[in-house]
């Protein structure tokens, strides 16, 4: 910028740099390390599962091949959630780089809700938790990517049923509210510690005092899924009381006079 004189004489000139030299080796390595992840350890991966499945096929003729068919089990499951790990990477990158993909439409949100349950009721009963929905009847359509909203579901309702009891109760529900609809998922748990609250939403954050259920992405995708589509994520929580996350959708804008 130039620097004038009081007769507005050009004096000198003043400018600044960045070097920004270790910040571009960064997203350099960032993108190398997603193209491993993405491709290079993906494609191992399909052969493992191809295999697993393919043993599975084979008949329990005698011990050697049931005791093949367990481990193919035990493979697959692995292989699930080397998966669901790679989805989640390749999301968190999405999320921080600001070009996480999302096709909204307008879709019932009482039906989203009813969707998730619908999803997450076999792993519920597994663990010997009721599932409830309680739907808003004054719901309209919101403006979202349903298998995104789905996908935050997943994470908020997987992340309740680890932290609540045999016995316990999930509760999904939803309401409506100004220009937008609330989505909420509570459980019945020990709660979460008021010192971890702040933390909650950042990624590889393990919550409460448990460190053995995944590796802590899964809320901070959720946010980043709800933060693309304008909404926003809370939660609220006391200690033994339970927890309950709360994020919203803008209501689906109005076609011919119609929502």
């Amino acid at each position: 910028m130039p620097l004038r004189d009081a007769d507005g004489r050009l004096v000198k000139w003043y400018g600044t740099a960045t070097d920004i030299e270790q910040q571009k080796v960064a997203i350099q390595s960032r993108e190398s390390v997603l193209a491993v992840v993405s491709h290079d350890l993906r494609s191992p991966l399909a052969t493992i599962v191809m295999a697993a499945r393919l043993l599975l096929r084979i008949a329990p003729a005698d011990e050697r091949i049931r005791l093949a068919h367990t481990y193919a089990v035990k493979t697959l499951r692995a292989t699930d959630m080397m998966e669901r790990l790679i989805r989640d990477l390749l999301d968190l990158a999405s999320v921080e780089s600001g070009q996480l993909a999302i096709s909204p439409r307008a879709v019932d949100a009482n039906a989203l809700l009813r969707e998730a349950r619908d999803a997450m009721e076999p792993h519920a009963q597994t663990c010997g938790v009721r599932l409830v929905v309680e739907e808003d009847a004054a719901c309209e359509a919101v403006d979202g990517d349903p298998q995104r909203v789905l996908q935050v579901f997943s994470n908020l309702v997987g992340n309740a049923l680890k932290f609540t009891p045999k016995g316990g109760t999930v509760r999904l529900q939803t309401r409506a509210a100004e220009g937008c609809v609330e989505f909420s998922v509570s459980d019945s748990g020990p709660g979460i510690p008021p010192q971890q609250l702040p933390l909650i939403f950042e990624r590889f954050w393990r919550g409460r005092t448990d460190s053995t259920h995944g590796v802590g992405l899964g809320l901070s995708i959720s946010k980043g899924i709800v933060s693309a589509h304008g909404g926003v994520i809370t939660v609220e929580s006391l200690p033994g009381q339970g927890a309950t996350f709360r994020f919203t959708l803008p209501r689906a804008r109005p076609v011919n006079g119609q929502t």
